[in-house]
């Protein structure tokens, strides 16, 4: 007596052959952006200076984090002994 052989099935793999051939072509063939002219008024000599910037805004200012300083013990502070700033 003699076993079935399994009947494979061939156009699965072969969809899939073909699939990465033709993303393989695409992606190969793919043309970038067209460079576009440059206006020569545009265009001008590199000189190595200082660049100054500066930033203006407006607007409130929140901490990231909200602490709270609180002591252990009861009492009154006489003294703080660190500067503002």
């Amino acid at each position: 007596m003699t076993t079935p052989k399994k009947k494979r099935t061939v156009w699965p793999w072969l969809l899939v052959v073909l699939f990465a051939v033709g993303g393989a072509y695409a992606i190969t063939r793919k043309k970038g952006p067209q460079a576009e002219k440059i206006d020569d008024s545009l265009i001008i000599a590199l000189k190595r200076r200082d660049l100054a910037i500066e930033v203006v805004e407006t607007g409130k200012v929140q901490p990231r984090e909200k602490v709270e300083v609180k002591s252990k013990v009861a009492g009154q502070v006489e003294k703080v002994f660190v500067q503002e700033g």
